[in-house]
């Protein structure tokens, strides 16, 4: 199973970063790897919606997934998973914890699986969603 875990350390806050991370709405002007997120029914375990971001298979396109909210930890933690059968399935965690100096640690953790994900160059898959960590370091220092 692919795997990918990012840690970023960003001057801002922890309040300050999970504001912009769960502001959905603002993704498309700061972000170039994930461009939008929906969730019909707001921030909980087991809410469904949409999230479109850049894929490598796709001739470097955007695509739009159906996502499940997996883990919700207000002000702390966001998971979701992106479900397609058992071909290659995915979770996405956000984590935002303080980094005792006035700053945070982002940390965002990509899983690959289904019976197809062996054959997925983490390379190519992961060329995208690694900079999402520093597009927020970038947003959140800004503000």
């Amino acid at each position: 199973m692919p795997e990918m875990l990012e840690q970023t350390k960003i001057g801002a806050s922890k309040e300050k970063v999970w504001e912009i991370l769960t502001n959905f709405a603002t993704y498309k002007n700061w972000s170039k790897v994930i461009t939008a997120v929906n969730f019909k029914n707001g921030l909980a375990v087991g809410n469904e919606g949409t999230y479109t971001c850049k894929v490598w298979h796709h001739n470097d396109s955007y695509r739009e997934s159906p996502v499940t909210i997996t883990k919700f930890e207000s002000g702390n933690t966001l998971g979701w998973g992106v479900q397609k059968g058992c071909f290659i399935d995915s979770t996405w965690m956000f984590t935002v914890s303080d980094d005792g100096s006035g700053g945070c640690i982002f940390q965002h953790e990509m899983k690959v699986y289904g019976c197809f994900s062996p054959m997925v160059p983490t390379t190519k898959w992961f060329k995208y969603s690694r900079p999402f960590g520093l597009e927020l370091k970038a947003r959140a220092e800004r503000a």
